[in-house]
């Protein structure tokens, strides 16, 4: 069982490490990464993609057991060591990474996307299908003031999706690269869906 107490810590001391700004070059490669969970046996996965085709290039998986129930501030805790050990296993790590989940909009500006981006010191950003929390004004999501995520309609008919930067990229930028990597009539970023795709053939399988 989690221990609330100790992760809100650990959330607070991984913060301050967050770069919101642009830190890498040229982009070739995107990853994108999801862990699918049914009754508590979860797979995650990472795809990777070129950045030009959105073709396949590489794909990594890791199973386990989840035991923790879902709370969306701790979410990096429940399947971040999956999503870690999976893009641990890649053969090259892409050059930015777009995960299911949070970025730095949330309560300690550490979300599951900024989580790993810190830990793995790998660009990367958040997608997720609602703000976590903040105020929305104008299409971006603000927090205590600061706009922190921005509201990105990818598909004709359907609510927008919630993106955020997780770590050593921009909001601007991170709304751009999920913009670009969409491909119809997918709603989620093709890496994020692919990764979805695949962990949930891959955990059928296993059951």
């Amino acid at each position: 069982m989690l221990n609330i107490r100790k992760c809100e810590e650990e959330q607070k001391r991984l913060a301050p490490k967050v770069v919101l700004r642009d830190d890498f070059s040229g982009i070739k490669a995107i990853g994108g990464a999801e862990a699918y969970i049914v009754d508590g046996k979860a797979m995650a996965c990472v795809v990777v993609c070129d950045a030009s085709t959105l073709e396949v290039k590489e794909k990594a998986f890791a199973s386990g057991i989840i035991g923790e129930r879902f709370m969306p501030e701790f979410r990096a805790y429940r399947e971040g060591p999956l999503l870690g050990e999976a893009l641990s296993a890649l053969r090259k790590k892409p050059d930015v990474m777009i995960f299911s989940g949070d970025g730095v909009l949330h309560p300690r500006r550490i979300g599951l996307a900024a989580h790993l981006g810190v830990l793995f010191d790998i660009p990367s950003l958040g997608v997720a299908r609602e703000p976590l929390c903040g105020e929305t004004k104008g299409g971006f999501v603000y927090l205590d003031g600061e706009k922190l995520a921005q509201l990105v309609k990818t598909r004709e008919h359907a609510n927008p999706v919630c993106v955020s930067p997780g770590h050593r990229m921009s909001l601007a930028t991170a709304a751009s690269l999920v913009k670009g990597s969409i491909r119809e009539p997918h709603k989620m970023p093709e890496p994020v869906h692919l990764a979805h795709k695949f962990a949930k053939k891959e955990l059928s399988g296993k059951r």
